[in-house]
């Protein structure tokens, strides 16, 4: 114990050389005097679960002085303790397992409860009524492990070991069985902690939204240490699904020991025992067994193997145990991707049945109006010689029409391995301690796309996203609990988890651009940036190399410690904790440069004769491409190298859970929060601040960037808030044994630091520096064959980072209601209504888009000396209202359960920080008109169903029939096991906007006005004409668009995924399982979001398959276990 203070005391000294503000700390902690006294406890770590019941004789009077046994089955590890003076007897900091108590008083029988399950964050009530005789007669307790909880509002479930490892899992990813629980969801459609695509493919499959809490809102803990990366709010470290003994998922979080107001998924470990226990598997995987897909021409490439085993037991008994697993996974895999290119006649200059094509030399400045090439055909001496050496980047479609005409299977191969080793002591009585390391890596890469074949370039290293990946993590933790006596338990812990994310283009090192002729993408002052420009072309997929290299080093260094002092009814916890966090971060916008080419100078304008109104007609971004008439460009460097941040969380919190009556339970707790801003080790740090200190609503208006630590501002520049106080309450009344009634209120507030790279004063201008050059509507400023600009100038400005100096603490207010009742001994229902408001959201801006008008689009801005302002401002709000029902059925005649229903609707103004195609970086079409942005949440599926069996037959030896049959028939009849997953789900909404932006002259998005609906019913809908697309149209000239965010409704989702498992007894000890598991087991075609861009070919055609789904694939697997 005294060894791991003095370690405590060495993490402090880290955190005070990195920066941490001490003087700030100082006064925050005279501030939690109020709220803790001298005992330190733990803000975070919660990876065990509480015993405790009242000891009362016959006629109801309590008994003082009992004498508690708890003892874990699988160890014999033995807690004793003495009820207190009003017959309460709490047992804290156990881990989670399999528990018998035993009560013994003077002058009464003693009584003995057996076969108790405690899983992680429950208070296990166990009460107990004493008869008068001998203490040496024992009386067995048959009451069953509790299902209801009495104890507090807190909403949530816990998976235990069994579904872990038997449940069909897609990948043997833990985190899927989070979706699961009521009010839990899978997050934004195409966002990077769903689609695993591209930077992000290994958060593939951990995303969740709860309760209407965006994604980064959630916690994720190993063993109750801090597990969530700073970048993107996921996971660092996954674990195997061999180590986990259980993980909660908890979505109503009213316990003050957490900050987080989404999800809090705690996932607990295996620990060895007193017997050896193990398991050896393989799974496996092959396209040839799998079904078709619905956008397939053929069956693509795909192979899994999946690999590993476990061991367990004791080093000496009842006092040493050790727990070790490993698993590799070997993936090639090669999915169809359908996209948009230019047919062979537009690459020759023919547009004809596509879009007219006018002449930018022709624009008339008086008419606003330009001439249509003869015969709708680009002349081949007009192409841009660039844009022609660019070319060869862009495949030739391979499928007709003029839109999705291009199909691709571009061979992946991931590769992953990771072991986990724990050991658990028991020192004495009085003291236990446990200690576990983690360490994997995981790579992806593109054998078979070459960047060059020959002396040719290969387009298809440039279609899709094809990324080398790189991505090894690592976790260790050390906890230790101590018994000061029947009422005083102490649990202190440290961890450190490190996480590093290598991401590259596969072209890095090539410099394309540079070998291709483009001018200032590919630099010597900046090696990262040696691949091909980002080439955004309106209507067709182009290429993006945006924000690659992605170089992210994290480390997290905790300290943390919990106190847990029964008094009489009450049973209260004390809290402390520091988290430090320090990471590189090199992701910038465009590192190898980007042009785009919007149709902008080869459409045309037109005057409506009845209104007067101006709109603009035909033109094609890949007209504009061959004319080398790009509407901006840009360019990012890092001149000064990568920034390295740190910054530290603490928090605290006193709880009280206090019995008032047998029936009626209240927990009251406050929490405080102390949010460091972060600071770069070399001050590398800059900010916008606008001369008058609001921003300007017109254009003309100045500001100035200031840097951390000069003229009066300090290393953060921001300010950092200290008085994050929040309550938590909740009340449980038991109606008779079988019902209780609950509810809880909590407020919550978040550390959300920008949105991924962006909006980061650690990668702001001028130590990370983004130049970027728009033009007007009417007369091209750039051109293909001169290159990216690279010179500071009127027209090439700077993109900049703003933060409000006082940026207020985004913070939730979440409340729910629940009735929750016992139907039998292993069945319980629960309905609960939950509801939440969020209040100072983060909300992604660009400050200075410019107002909509003729002109040169610079000087329309307003602040003309910049470009993009990226803005981070704390000024969003959201709602969130559900009706959630489950019912979970524990073991009962070998079929357990879990069925959840959730009926929601979420709404607010931008559903996450966090970059990818749904949470955009700049998500507001008019920062000066916030509100016309608020509508329904990217995570918004209006209802959602789940149902999760395990089922084993009743047949064979051990079960309810032919249980005395031979061996021969046994091993035909018996063993057999059946599981599932049904997934029902209504669509997510999505937004449109123009293709074309060209009639605003701001060079930023534009959406369109809405003349109807748009949304079809379901009978109406086709996969080319998904939403009507005549209810969009082009708004008057420099007018937003009135069409508000996320008004349709996409595909919804349906999918049943079924196990079939026989398990062969070799001999008492030994067992080997044969699995096969069918996903999407009726080959259900779930489709994608349809193209919402109005105006390009693709608008309302679906051409692919919804995020995470697969034509029916079939899984093998053998497992042995002992």
């Amino acid at each position: 114990m005294n060894t791991l203070r003095r370690g405590a005391a060495a993490l402090f000294q880290v955190f005070n050389m990195s920066g941490c503000n001490w003087r700030i700390f100082r006064k925050a902690a005279c501030m939690l005097a109020v709220v803790v006294s001298a005992a330190f406890a733990s803000a975070q770590v919660n990876s065990t679960g509480t015993i405790s019941g009242r000891i009362t004789d016959a006629q109801g009077g309590v008994l003082s002085g009992a004498t508690v046994s708890i003892v874990e089955r699988s160890t014999n590890v033995e807690t004793k303790l003495t009820s207190n003076s009003s017959g309460f007897y709490s047992a804290g900091f156990l881990k989670p397992g399999t528990y018998s108590i035993k009560i013994s008083a003077d002058g009464f029988e003693s009584a003995l409860s057996s076969g108790l399950t405690l899983q992680v964050g429950q208070v296990l009530n166990q009460d107990f009524s004493l008869k008068v005789g001998q203490v040496t007669e024992t009386v067995n307790v048959s009451t069953g492990a509790p299902l209801l909880n009495t104890e507090s509002g807190e909403l949530g479930n816990v998976i235990s070991h069994e579904p872990v490892v038997q449940l069909p899992l897609n990948g043997r990813n833990f985190s899927q069985l989070a979706l699961l629980v009521p009010g839990v969801n899978s997050g934004s459609v195409g966002g990077v902690r769903s689609t695993g695509g591209g930077n992000e493919t290994q958060r593939a499959g951990t995303s969740i939204t709860a309760n209407g809490a965006r994604g980064s809102f959630n916690l994720y803990m190993i063993n109750g240490i801090q597990n969530v990366d700073q970048s993107v709010g996921t996971a660092k470290v996954f674990p195997n699904l061999e180590d986990i003994q259980e993980f909660k998922v908890q979505i109503g979080n009213s316990d003050a020991q957490f900050a987080a107001g989404g999800a809090v998924v705690n996932v607990i470990t295996r620990s060895g025992s007193n017997g050896f226990h193990g398991s050896a598997f393989e799974f496996f995987r092959n396209s040839a067994l799998d079904a078709r897909g619905y956008f397939d021409a053929a069956k693509p490439i795909f192979q899994q193997n999946q690999f590993g085993g476990s061991l367990g037991g004791p080093i000496k008994r009842d006092k040493l145990f050790f727990f070790a697993d490993y698993q590799g996974l070997i993936t090639h895999t090669a999915p169809t991707a359908i996209t948009s290119v230019p047919t062979a006649a537009m690459r020759a200059g023919n547009f004809q049945g596509f879009a007219n094509i006018y002449d930018p030399n022709t624009y008339n400045a008086t008419t606003k109006t330009r001439t249509q090439f003869a015969s709708n055909q680009i002349p081949t001496s007009r192409f841009d010689p660039i844009a022609v050496n660019l070319l060869q980047t862009i495949p030739l479609p391979n499928l007709p029409g003029n839109a999705n005409n291009f199909r691709f299977n571009n061979l992946q191969v991931n590769v992953q391995h990771q072991y986990d080793v724990r050991i658990d002591y028991v020192l004495s009585a009085k003291d236990s301690l446990f200690a576990q390391y983690t360490n994997g890596r995981a790579d992806v890469s593109f054998p078979s796309t070459p960047v060059k074949i020959g002396n040719t370039w290969n387009p298809l290293a440039f279609a899709g996203a094809n990324r080398n990946n790189h991505a090894p993590s690592q976790q260790a933790t050390l906890q230790e609990t101590h018994v000061f006596s029947s009422s005083l338990v102490n649990e202190l812990a440290v961890g450190y988890t490190r996480f590093v994310l290598l991401v590259s283009p596969l072209d890095r090192g090539y410099n394309t651009s540079l070998a291709l002729g483009l001018q200032g993408a590919n630099t010597a002052s900046n090696t990262d940036g040696s691949g091909l420009a980002s080439l955004s072309i309106t209507g067709f997929s182009g290429y993006s190399a945006s924000f690659q290299p992605e170089i992210v080093p994290q480390n997290t260094i905790q300290f943390s410690d919990n106190l847990m002092l029964n008094y009489g009814a009450h049973a209260m916890r004390f809290g402390f904790s520091g988290v430090h966090n320090n990471f590189g971060f090199n992701q910038l916008q465009a590192p190898s440069g980007a042009l785009t080419f919007s149709g902008t100078y080869s459409n045309n304008t037109i005057t409506d004769p009845v209104t007067g109104k101006t709109s603009t007609v035909g033109g094609s971004g890949f007209a504009d491409f061959l004319l080398g008439v790009p509407v901006s460009a840009s360019k990012s460097t890092l001149p000064q190298g990568m920034p390295y941040i740190s910054y530290t969380d603490f928090g605290a919190y006193a709880q009280d859970t206090w019995r008032l009556t047998p029936k009626l339970t209240a927990v009251l707790g406050m929490r405080y929060d102390l949010f460091t801003s972060p600071v770069d080790r070399k001050n590398r740090m800059s900010n916008f601040v606008p001369d008058g200190g609001a921003i300007s609503q017109v254009a003309g208006g100045t500001g100035k960037i200031v840097t951390a630590d000069q003229d009066g501002y300090s290393r953060a520049i921001i300010q950092t808030r200290k008085l994050n106080f929040t309550p938590r309450i909740s009340l449980a009344y038991k109606i008779g044994n079988k019902t209780v009634v609950r509810s809880a209120f909590g407020a919550y507030f978040f550390n959300e630091q920008g949105t991924g790279s962006s909006a980061r004063l650690f990668l702001n201008y001028p130590f990370a520096q983004t130049f970027s050059t728009n033009c007007s509507s009417t007369t091209p400023c750039l051109s293909t064959s001169a290159g990216i600009p690279l010179s500071p100038s009127a027209s090439n400005v700077p993109v900049v980072v703003y933060y409000p100096l006082r940026n207020p603490s985004p913070y939730v207010n979440q409340w729910n209601l629940t009735i929750e009742h016992q139907v039998t001994d292993s069945l319980v229902v629960r309905g609960s209504y939950v509801g939440s408001k969020g209040t100072h959201l983060g909300i992604a801006l660009n400050e200075n888009v410019p107002i909509p008008g003729p002109g040169n689009v610079q000087a329309n801005s307003p602040y003309p000396a910049y470009s993009t302002i990226q803005s981070w401002e704390n000024r969003g709000v959201s709602s969130y209202n559900a009706l959630q029902l489950s019912a979970e059925q524990r073991a009962w005649h070998g079929l357990q359960y879990l069925a959840a229903y959730t009926w929601s609707r979420s709404l607010d103004q931008g559903s996450g920080g966090n970059s990818s195609s749904s949470e955009s970086r700049i998500n507001i079409q008019n920062p000066r008109n916030l509100s016309a942005d608020y509508g329904l949440s990217d995570f918004d599926h209006r209802q959602r169903f789940t149902f999760s069996p395990v089922y084993q037959l009743p047949f064979g030896r051990g079960r309810q029939y032919g249980g005395s049959v031979n061996g021969l028939l046994d091993g035909v009849i018996g063993g057999w096991d059946l599981t599932g997953i049904v997934t029902l789900q209504s669509g997510a909404p999505f937004s449109v906007s123009m293709s074309s932006n060209a009639s605003l002259n701001t060079g930023t998005f534009l959406r369109p006005d809405r003349v109807c609906n748009g949304n079809k019913s379901g009978d109406q809908r086709t996969l080319i004409a998904y939403y009507d697309t005549s209810c969009f149209v082009n708004p008057p000239q420099y007018t937003f668009g009135n069409t508000r965010r996320n008004i349709l409704i996409g595909p919804s989702y349906q999918t049943i995924d079924a196990g079939l498992h026989k398990d062969f007894r070799i001999r008492e000890s030994l067992g080997m399982q044969f699995r096969a598991e069918f996903f999407n087991l009726f080959n259900t075609a779930n489709f994608g979001m349809p193209g919402n861009s109005i105006g390009s070919a693709s608008a309302g055609k679906i051409s692919s398959l919804a995020t995470g789904a697969t034509a029916r694939q079939m899984q093998f697997a053998m497992r042995f276990h002992w």
